[in-house]
């Protein structure tokens, strides 16, 4: 299973080295986080994406957020991402400008992050902008 390091930003905003590790295959995903000191969290789902988020909803009450592109707020992935690649690969995705195709788990800016319902909330209004033609400007 592929194992990756990742950067965690605390509740008080220190910055810190965590272990995720994922794996799976045909609608069977998992994500495992690790703490320095031991602590983990586990999810699994129909795709990399969602198992992500899961972990996330896990964390974030606790006032952890993961500085992965999976977490950024302008970040979701495709119906076909998720099929053909079980969502190892999103886009990016912001009025104006194309798509950009980005690995889940590469590192992201911490001022990109946001929260699971910040991100869901994000890509409705930006799918509604998207079928309109008009409007809703998502960008920050």
């Amino acid at each position: 299973m592929p194992e990756v390091s990742v950067r965690l930003v605390s509740p008080g905003g220190g910055s810190f080295k965590w272990v995720l590790d994922y794996g799976g295959e045909a609608h069977d995903y998992f994500v495992h986080l690790t703490a320095p000191e031991g602590a983990s969290w586990e999810a699994q789902g129909a795709d990399l994406f969602s198992s992500l988020q899961d972990i996330r909803r896990q964390i974030e009450p606790r006032g952890w957020r993961i500085c992965v592109n999976g977490a950024r707020l302008d970040a979701y992935p495709s119906r076909l991402s998720l099929d053909t690649s079980g969502g190892h690969w999103i886009y990016i995705v912001r009025r104006w400008w194309p798509a950009r195709r980005v690995y889940i788990f590469d590192a992201a800016p911490v001022g990109k992050i946001a929260s699971v319902a910040e991100q869901d909330e994000y890509f409705e209004k930006w799918s509604k902008w998207v079928k309109r033609g008009r409007g809703f400007d998502p960008a920050p």
